[in-house]
């Protein structure tokens, strides 16, 4: 389930079990190319576990952050990431609109994109959201369903280019 915060509210996090190492993960990979992961995330701790969850599988992974798809789509143009994570329930611009947007920009419409929602499957516009998206996780999810995620995208990434 979701744990407790101090304070009150809950976490739709669950525990991860274990943490592979990172060269478990990025088994035949380049390793010497820097990874740059944009997570757009309205709920502070959500954010904050998945660049936790990323950091402990690549030390060395640049972790961008956005509140919103306004900002998610802005730092997408600006920093071109090799993968986007993002939620589809936000302010301003929601994930839907921000990833319907990537994808018809050029430059951007390549970028794998793991969607992330507590949204029913029946919403029709979560559902177009799924289809928008490479991949998606139901949320809570669990830590190693997000590793295994990202590395099966930038694995597939890495070989096509």
């Amino acid at each position: 389930g979701t744990a407790r915060l101090a304070g009150g509210g809950t976490l739709l996090w669950k525990p991860s079990g274990k943490i592979q190492k990172q060269g478990e993960w990025r088994a035949g990979m380049d390793q010497t190319k820097p990874i740059k992961v944009l997570i757009v995330e309205d709920q502070y701790l959500i954010s904050l576990q998945l660049s936790h969850t990323l950091r402990s599988w690549s030390p060395s992974i640049s972790i961008i952050t956005a509140d919103n798809g306004t900002e998610g789509l802005l730092k997408t143009r600006q920093i071109k990431p090799d993968l986007i994570i993002t939620d589809l329930a936000m302010p301003k611009m929601d994930g839907y609109e921000m990833v319907k947007a990537i994808r018809q920009e050029q430059n951007s419409k390549s970028i794998p994109i793991i969607g992330i929602s507590a949204s029913d499957p029946a919403d029709v516009r979560a559902s177009a959201f799924r289809t928008l998206c490479d991949d998606y996780l139901n949320k809570p999810f669990y830590q190693r369903e997000v590793l295994e995620k990202v590395n099966a995208l930038l694995s597939r990434t890495e070989s096509i280019s």
